[in-house]
């Protein structure tokens, strides 16, 4: 039975790069452009073209409205009020995978926290060749504006699937061939060590408490990034980076790049 599908709070997406790349991904989204008088930018012509072109409504306003929108941030003078953000139902999962004879990658993360990080996870994921990247519905964080100018607008590109539990996810994933990798810098793996499962489902773990037990054993294999230095543990998303990297250097390697 199909999980009931999630959505985000309306939303306002701040700085010039992140509002064109919005309406030039995924313009369906944007309710309304807000531009500082003023504002002159080449990116903001750039902006208001797309606009036109789109039939988005753009209006100018003066800068405390901007302000008083997106408070205490870099807006570089827009914003734009985009419509709550429907996220893809984990029974869905399956429509964006390659072919079971195509190398595949879907990134699983356990309650990641920091915004942040969510965004540079989903750029990273976009830039290695990820089919789609699964969070929890709850008690994780979603694709806000944060999100969306951290990850360079690729939220707005790259399939972001919800579910109850990441159990759900890897329980649809295995009969699609994929194996799951589940990063944990206790194991005694390296992720360099044997060759990476040309479909991977890669799982990484929240900031601070990592990777859940029933998750975790759930998976198929641990690895571990190796490391010196006195941290103990990399972030988050620099972890799911490294990871990805060796996954997609191993395929393009092999000549099977997705």
């Amino acid at each position: 039975m199909p999980e009931e599908k999630s959505q985000v709070q309306q939303e306002i997406v701040w700085g010039r790069n992140s509002v064109l790349a919005l309406i030039e991904e995924a313009p369906n989204r944007v309710k309304k452009i807000l531009v500082a008088k003023g504002a002159h930018h080449q990116s903001i012509r750039r902006i208001q073209e797309a606009c036109r072109a789109c039939g988005i409504p753009l209006q100018q306003v003066d800068r405390l409205t901007i302000e008083r929108n997106c408070p205490g941030v870099s807006h570089q003078g827009v914003v734009a009020l985009i419509s709550p953000a429907e996220l893809h139902d984990v029974a869905e999962l399956v429509r964006f995978l390659p072919d079971n004879s195509k190398p595949g990658l879907v990134l699983l993360l356990d309650h990641l926290q920091d915004p942040g990080n969510l965004g540079s996870v989903l750029r990273s994921a976009e830039a290695f060749g990820a089919s789609a990247v699964v969070i929890p519905k709850r008690r994780a964080a979603l694709p806000t504006g944060t999100v969306l100018k951290a990850s360079a607008g690729a939220a707005a590109r790259i399939p972001i699937v919800t579910s109850s539990n990441l159990l759900s996810a890897l329980d649809r994933l295995e009969p699609e061939g994929f194996w799951s990798v589940a990063m944990d810098p206790q194991a005694t793996e390296p992720l360099d060590g044997r060759p990476l499962p040309a479909r991977m489902a890669l799982v990484v773990g929240s900031e601070g408490f990592g990777i859940s037990r029933p998750v975790e054993n759930r998976c198929d294999e641990r690895r571990k990034i190796p490391m010196g230095g006195a941290s103990g543990s990399l972030n988050a998303a620099v972890a799911a980076s490294i990871a990805m990297y060796v996954w997609k250097r191993a395929i393009d390697k092999a000549g099977g790049a997705p």
